[in-house]
């Protein structure tokens, strides 16, 4: 500066609330900031935080403890919403002694001069425990048999299996187990089945979820036209359907050609094929259910094709000359158009004929013709020079 005074300048940038102190080495100076937010709880925003089973007459502790240090005031509500008791913040707990079964609901509202954050705590409270299992096992193949059992740890419940809240199970025998049977497993028999036992108005409920996976199925493959031009871009989409997702890919003569990965069950191939002729390109999808193919042929044509572009001979005067355009090859569209020239002028009434003739006359001392051949994918040119002699 200008007293020759050297000056310092240090910023901190924190996303932590708490206190931060700034001290300046070789001297006692400090500075001190206090960093405050609205409330933020201690424990994270989890299911195992938010969701508990208890058994019946014991006592739980719910936890609304904060990472502030600001004084909150904390405020605690029962399922009908009505204020249960009145904390600051040295006592963030509530304890509660459950006294029925069922499903019991608390919350803790938690304000400071910030802010206001609420945590909701959600009780399952069981007499016995009952338990919901899938045989073989909660993920299946289409077309497997599964067992649904429930089971209770003793007798003298009632049970029924629900899902989509709709009972499709019931037995008062109370008996411990409840086992129904699905024959034949679709896609449509998948998602959360709930098994239910009671007595008293005292209710335990568990559940499970049913996964039905399905063998992979080649729903679009290789386009109705595949005739190919050579050396024109190819592409071929194979798209395939399954659960889970099937891993496609497209292959030539055994080797990998396609892209993956740009959508699930989705392989695409992109690219020239210079070998006229036909081509397999064979689409596979796999996933852990089984694997499907199915082959794609594309037949490769050329432009036309002259078995040289080239002609020079000497005719004699007055001898009739015939020239040929014929073309040469096996893999050829049918010909589009035939175009001939005699110099730079385009004949006309030769056009769309593969044979001409033409007398030799000594006055046409050199005679320059070319035809034109095009079909569908693309054209060739060919040339004659004639010395009439």
């Amino acid at each position: 500066g200008d007293d020759g005074a050297i000056y310092l300048n240090s910023k901190l940038v924190v996303d932590v609330v708490g206190t931060y102190t700034c001290l300046l080495k070789l001297s006692s100076d400090q500075e001190t900031f206090i960093v405050n937010a609205a409330p933020m709880f201690e424990t994270m925003w989890n299911e195992s935080a938010l969701n508990i089973s208890a058994s019946l007459r014991s006592k739980v502790q719910l936890d609304c403890k904060l990472l502030n240090s600001l004084e909150s005031s904390i405020e605690w509500f029962d399922d009908q919403r009505e204020v249960l008791r009145w904390r600051n913040q040295s006592q963030p707990y509530l304890g509660i002694r459950l006294g029925h079964c069922g499903e019991m609901t608390f919350s803790c509202r938690v304000k400071n001069p910030y802010g206001i954050a609420r945590r909701t705590f959600v009780i399952n409270v069981r007499d016995v425990t009952v338990t919901a299992i899938i045989v073989p096992g909660t993920t299946v193949a289409t077309g497997a048999n599964i067992r649904l059992r429930c089971i209770v740890e003793r007798n003298g419940y009632s049970m029924r299996w629900e899902r989509n809240q709709s009972v499709i199970g019931q037995s008062t025998t109370g008996n411990r187990n409840l086992t129904l049977t699905v024959s034949n497993a679709t896609p449509s028999n998948e998602g959360k089945y709930e098994c239910i036992a009671w007595r008293n108005n005292c209710t335990v409920k568990s559940s499970v979820f049913l996964n039905v996976e399905v063998p992979p199925r080649i729903e679009d493959y290789c386009p109705s036209k595949t005739v190919h031009c050579r050396y024109n871009l190819l592409e071929l989409t194979c798209k395939a359907s399954g659960d889970p997702s099937p891993q496609v890919t497209i292959k030539r003569k055994g080797f990998l050609s396609s892209v993956t990965g740009i959508h699930p069950g989705i392989a695409v191939y992109r690219g020239s094929v210079t070998q006229i002729g036909n081509s397999v390109f064979v689409c596979n999808a796999e996933n852990r259910q089984g694997a499907a193919t199915k082959a794609c042929h594309v037949t490769t044509f050329s432009a036309p094709r002259f078995v040289n572009n080239f002609l020079a001979r000497f005719v004699k005067q007055g001898r009739q000359v015939h020239l040929w355009c014929h073309l040469f090859g096996k893999w050829l569209l049918p010909i589009t158009n035939v175009i001939w020239y005699e110099g730079s002028i385009e004949k006309k009434e030769w056009n769309n004929k593969q044979t001409v003739s033409w007398i030799a006359t000594l006055a046409d001392h050199l005679k320059e013709y070319r035809c034109k051949v095009t079909n569908l994918c693309g054209s060739s040119i060919r040339q004659f020079s004639l010395y009439v002699t």
